[in-house]
């Protein structure tokens, strides 16, 4: 399966990923004690877009193409490819914990879009469970809000 027909199957997540931008590019419009506030609910909508994403067909595809890329350094489970995944989901997450909770921007939200994914890669531990706790409330609320905007 290519990430097309999985991106585009997902319509759930096109949504959220359209009104999140959206509300980012209009931001400038609200009043200014209101833009930390919309910056969080962008933050909140890219990582439902990213859950979404993440529990469709291009979780798989990343998950294959990461599983390539790691054979030609050793395997796809060697203790440095494992690491590496470990480090880089460790600090999406982290990252993006920090600027939702003291600084949240428009980059944050953009990042927030790839924090389930590469969660989605770790194969146990706290950040795996971190990640199937929040990827089902995520995609729910990507579901009821394309519901509510499209029928």
């Amino acid at each position: 399966m290519s990430i097309l027909p999985a991106l585009v199957g997902s319509g759930a997540a096109i949504v959220t990923i359209a009104v999140a931008v959206i509300l980012m590019r209009h931001l400038n419009r609200a009043p200014s004690k209101a833009h930390p506030w919309l910056r969080r609910l962008a933050i909140i909508l890219m990582y439902a877009a990213g859950s979404v994403i993440a529990a469709s067909g291009a979780a798989s595809f990343l998950s294959g193409m990461a599983g390539t890329a790691a054979a030609w350094a050793g395997g796809q489970w060697a203790p440095l490819i494992t690491t590496g995944v470990v480090i880089a989901a460790l600090v999406l997450f982290t990252g993006t914990a920090v600027a939702f909770i003291w600084a949240p921007d428009d980059h944050a939200a953009v990042t927030a879009l790839f924090v389930p994914l590469a969660l989605g890669l770790v194969s146990g531990g706290v950040l795996h469970e971190l990640y199937v706790a929040t990827t089902i409330p995520g995609q729910q609320v990507a579901a009821a809000l394309h519901a509510w905007l499209a029928g």
